[in-house]
């Protein structure tokens, strides 16, 4: 409904938009279109102008410089999962787990526990520990710790510098992998600013990709979170901003989205940084990846 009504493209675009969704959710080896650009796999299927329309803008304020090097499979890949979460053509459905992520780490850690194992906190790793090209443990707070098996899941960047060992083509290659930097302005409010759960913004006034409205998923549950990410490589001369001028942006920019907002709305605010936000997936993508097992 919300495609057919839209007055900023005309019958043959919508049409081209729906059928290239179509295609899409039916996808599933993605091998070919991994070496083909996002943007010219958009523009052959929807043409420029609902190209410019529709995700222009979005490429722009997420990749910057990036905008031409990511491939169709990472973009198709997205399409398809939001497709397929579709009841039916009025009709999407999405979830939230009761709880949030508490419930997910507690059911997590009784599955490890029942298991044998054991979490410890307060324990960073400082180096896995190599003899003789095999894992011999891990360095945690000076001590070295017996492991036969590690597996890693911090940002595969970090890897390098965890495991010094590791051969230089392998760790050659983790290197070679780039990534976009995220500043993430997240608000508690009073009340809820929009009906929608992610809006994407496609407004050349406005330096932001879209609007996520969490709460929105489970509504009524609580207050309203907001959340406005600022995705842009470190090199872009707003990264280096104070906190608190990106959430001044965003109160900026509230009233536009709801003419209603007022400033006493907000119950809270906080700004967050992430280095490793978004990797940089160029046509060849999945030939550049190292493999999972050292």
């Amino acid at each position: 409904r919300a495609l057919l009504t839209f007055d900023k493209l005309n019958l043959i675009d919508k049409a081209r938009y729906a059928l290239h969704v179509l295609y899409t959710k039916n996808i599933n080896d993605w091998r070919r279109l991994d070496r083909v650009s996002a943007t010219a796999w958009l523009k052959q299927w929807l043409g420029e102008r609902c190209y410019r329309v529709l995700w222009r803008r979005l490429f722009d304020l997420k990749f910057f410089e990036y905008s031409e090097q990511f491939s169709a499979a990472w973009l198709g890949t997205r399409i398809k999962r939001v497709a397929l979460s579709r009841r039916g053509l009025t009709q999407e459905s999405l979830g939230f787990i009761e709880g949030g992520s508490q419930t997910l780490l507690e059911a997590l850690r009784a599955a490890i526990e029942q298991r044998g194992g054991r979490i410890r906190v307060r324990s960073g790793v400082q180096r896995v520990v190599v003899r003789d090209n095999a894992v011999a443990g891990v360095l945690v707070n000076g001590e070295e710790r017996a492991f036969d098996r590690v597996v890693s899941t911090v940002p595969i960047q970090y890897v390098p510098r965890l495991v010094p060992d590791l051969p230089e083509e392998f760790a050659a290659r983790i290197r070679a992998i780039g990534n976009i930097p995220v500043v993430c302005v997240v608000l508690k409010l009073r009340q809820r600013l929009t009906g929608n759960f992610w809006m994407n913004i496609c407004d050349d006034s406005i330096d932001l990709a879209g609007v996520i409205e969490y709460s929105n998923l489970n509504p009524g549950a609580g207050p309203a979170i907001v959340y406005a990410p600022f995705y842009m490589p470190k090199t872009h001369p707003k990264f280096s901003r104070d906190n608190s001028a990106f959430i001044e942006e965003v109160l900026g920019y509230l009233p536009r989205l709801n003419p209603a907002f007022a400033r006493d709305w907000v119950l809270a605010m906080h700004c967050h940084r992430y280095e490793f936000a978004q990797t940089v997936s160029p046509p060849g993508f999945y030939d550049m990846l190292p493999p999972m097992q050292t």
